[in-house]
């Protein structure tokens, strides 16, 4: 009986991780990751894992996206029928690919699944709070007319992986790498081979586990932080989902503290934070925080 994959919501880490393994399998410690579309997002996911991570040299990305909208899955579902939505050299390519024209409609109705699953069931997170681990030094390629993957998931991505390149290619597609093929090679064989953006090397030393020993104090002062600021009340009191602005007008806090305010508590999953459309963030209160963390709540904890 012919394998047709599964896709769960986090298929993106697996797929990482499977990848990291085969690579440690065939005995090497030491690689740069280069992917393409989802391949992108699972190199995303490769290059931020603690568990992983350390075995990325560098890291080469194009057509990914780190979060998922609702227009997004609205795209999806308009071409989830193969038959009816697909061209006919699309549909007899890919069918020849994956095993005739009922598997590929499995893998569409999956895949399809899956985007749903990651907008409704992770707030559209594909890999959003895995940017800020992402160290190694980091080319991100993009095509201006790329109609699958826009630019607002290009300059999302470079603006949240501190050691990033984004070069934009005006002609480039989605299929940059094929079109523009010698161009393509050039940007990545140079980036690949600078060595100048190479990081430090560690030492031999046993390091400690910083983010161990930090997360439980941070998290509990961010959490009276944004106690004392009125973060939890100023999201409450919009209808629907927040803006930063919306925020910040109702708080005693603003700029860069308050941005930084938003990230920990999302992190710590008191806030949700989902992505429209033009890469705005948009902010709203998961049900225990508004029961326990709005001082109009009778469980307020302040």
């Amino acid at each position: 009986k012919q394998f047709v994959r599964e896709y769960p919501a986090d298929f993106y880490l697996q797929d990482a991780l499977d990848g990291a393994s085969i690579m440690k399998a065939l005995g090497y410690t030491k690689y740069s990751v280069m992917g393409w579309s989802d391949g992108a997002n699972a190199a995303m996911h490769l290059a931020a894992n603690k568990e992983v991570k350390d075995a990325v040299k560098k890291l080469v990305i194009f057509g990914g996206n780190s979060y998922v909208s609702e227009e997004d899955v609205e795209a999806y579902e308009a071409v989830r029928d193969v038959s009816k939505s697909w061209s006919e050299r699309m549909r007899k390519e890919k069918s020849a690919a994956h095993g005739g024209l009922e598997t590929l409609q499995i893998l569409n109705d999956r895949y399809t699944d899956a985007m749903r699953s990651i907008l409704y069931d992770l707030n559209g997170d594909v890999c959003l709070k895995e940017l800020h681990n992402i160290t190694c030094p980091t080319l991100i390629l993009h095509g201006a007319l790329d109609m699958i993957c826009h630019d607002y998931h290009a300059q999302y991505i470079a603006k949240h992986i501190t050691n990033s390149k984004l070069k934009v290619l005006e002609k480039g597609k989605h299929n940059l790498h094929m079109k523009y093929a010698d161009e393509f090679r050039t940007l990545v064989r140079d980036f690949l081979t600078n060595n100048s953006e190479s990081s430090y090397q560690e030492d031999d030393e046993p390091q400690p586990d910083i983010d161990q020993i930090a997360y439980g104090f941070m998290g509990s002062k961010s959490l009276f932080a944004a106690l004392r600021a009125g973060i939890f009340d100023a999201i409450d009191s919009v209808d629907g989902s927040a803006t930063f602005d919306e925020i910040e007008s109702e708080c005693d806090i603003s700029g860069e503290r308050l941005k930084t305010l938003l990230s920990a508590c999302v992190a710590l999953k008191l806030i949700r934070r989902r992505i429209d459309k033009g890469g705005n963030d948009l902010f709203h209160l998961p049900t225990a925080s508004s029961k326990q963390l709005v001082r109009k709540s009778r469980q307020y904890w302040g």
